[in-house]
């Protein structure tokens, strides 16, 4: 069993996301391992400043592996502010790559009980129907899911079924 760790930054002061933006980290054990920054090790949370504080969320000595702490943690996030959730990391999974829906739940309660407008991107086993059918049926006006595609045919064939989509 994966001992997952998960970080939250109330204000960040990245630049690219800019002040006033919360922001997540999860452990490293969340990325998938068919992602193909993964494999040929471009990831940009691999390097500079944010792989120290990757590195140190997915050693445990930042952040908590209390899913649900982290979750409260979200709550204490001011109404409605900005919220990218995982700049590093991905949503989490079983041993088989399924993303859980229960923790993906948790996660959109409490960005719609603080009425957040919180995004985030995930690489997860998308040819799975049931992953595409968890991330459907746990979007809302709160929280955004991106689907990371890898070509330009791919994001046109996810957001011709209703999808939100990124090229990476």
């Amino acid at each position: 069993m994966r001992n997952t760790y998960y970080h939250l930054t109330a204000q960040t002061s990245n630049k690219k996301l800019g002040d006033k933006v919360a922001a997540s980290t999860s452990s490293k054990d969340t990325c998938p391992t068919l992602c193909p920054f993964k494999i040929d090790g471009s990831c940009y949370a691999a390097k500079g400043p944010q792989s120290w504080h990757w590195a140190k969320v997915s050693k445990g000595t930042r952040g908590t592996n209390d899913y649900y702490s982290f979750i409260d943690e979200i709550l204490s996030l001011k109404k409605h502010q900005l919220f990218r959730v995982n700049v590093s990391g991905d949503l989490v999974t079983d041993s088989k790559g399924i993303i859980s829906k229960y923790r993906l739940g948790a996660l959109k309660t409490a960005c719609e009980t603080k009425q957040l407008k919180a995004w985030t991107y995930t690489h997860h086993h998308l040819s799975s129907p049931e992953n595409l059918d968890i991330i459907k049926s746990l979007e809302s006006k709160h929280l955004t899911i991106n689907l990371s595609c890898e070509d330009r045919y791919e994001a046109a064939k996810y957001q011709q079924e209703g999808f939100n989509v990124s090229i990476v």
